[in-house]
């Protein structure tokens, strides 16, 4: 999915593809993290896309809402 967004701003290659970064911190809490894809557009100037970064933001959050069970 981040194709259209690269053809749309290049410079949005620099934080493709997503990552989700799972850590445990200092106090043993295990943290899940990654860039909001409304964060990437306003980032990188994104135009258009409504539609891709809404169905981005819906795949990270399953993915991560499945993990953190």
């Amino acid at each position: 999915m981040g194709t259209p967004l690269m053809q749309n701003s290049i410079t949005a290659g620099l934080d493709l593809p997503q990552k989700i970064l799972v850590y445990q911190n200092a106090q043993g809490i295990v943290n899940v993290a990654y860039n909001d894809p409304m964060y990437l557009k306003q980032r990188h100037g994104i135009s258009g896309a409504q539609e891709i970064l809404t169905k981005i933001s819906g795949a990270l959050d399953q993915i991560t809402n499945l993990a953190t069970l």
